[in-house]
């Protein structure tokens, strides 16, 4: 199929040839959107498809509010980090509550399986707060 479509993500793409697959991630489609999607999209299908979805829950830290953004960044041999930045509801020394901003950090590998589908598997989750 010739022609020009355009690519089903919501947010910037990278291809990682050795999975022969263009990722992505966006917010969620859970009944409150509080999760985190990363997509692999087969670039080699016309026109592109999505390949697989991969929803990551929302983190469960009390005064989390929903993410503000979500970034991939690609880290070789199948892994990627997902960064969230959040709004942080958390007490004062005088007892009133102030808004800080924090980051949590998820680290997924991605590797392909022998009849060529993807797997993933998500490790341990880092939280910073600024």
């Amino acid at each position: 199929m010739k022609g020009t479509w355009e690519l089903p993500m919501r947010e910037r793409g990278i291809f990682v040839q050795e999975l022969g697959s263009v990722f992505s991630v966006a917010r969620g489609s859970n009944h409150r959107g509080e999760c985190c999607q990363v997509f692999a999209l087969d670039v080699e299908a016309l026109p592109p498809v999505a390949r697989c979805v991969w929803e990551l829950p929302m983190e469960r830290v009390e005064d989390f509010a929903v993410p503000e953004a979500y970034n991939l960044a690609y880290l070789g041999n199948g892994r990627f980090c997902v960064s969230r930045t959040v709004a942080v509801r958390v007490p004062t020394d005088r007892g009133s509550m102030c808004q800080e901003r924090g980051t949590s950090f998820n680290l997924v590998d991605v590797s392909r399986l022998p009849g060529g589908e993807l797997e993933v598997a998500k490790h341990g989750e880092a939280h910073c707060h600024v």
